[in-house]
């Protein structure tokens, strides 16, 4: 660390450093906006794709279950029930 006016130095370097890099901005291509949008999409749905096939066989084993209960119920006297 300097003392004294070493700190004002460093800023006035650092102000010439942000305008040189100011000048030298550039405005990203009219495709990069929509390949970014494109990627996300394709992230997106592979992992709505990835959650439906690992919650599908449990809602379709809870389905056959309460199907098969509700035969069981039928079969099993489920008009006496009724009266």
């Amino acid at each position: 660390m300097n003392a004294g006016n070493g700190g004002q130095g460093d800023d006035l370097e650092q102000g010439r450093l942000v305008e040189v890099l100011r000048d030298q901005e550039v405005e990203p291509s009219t495709d990069f906006a929509g390949k970014v949008k494109r990627s996300i999409h394709r992230k997106a749905a592979a992992g709505q794709y990835a959650s439906f096939a690992w919650q599908m066989p449990k809602v379709v084993l809870l389905e056959m279950l309460s199907l098969c209960a509700h035969w069981a119920d039928i079969a099993g006297g489920g008009k006496d029930k009724q009266s």
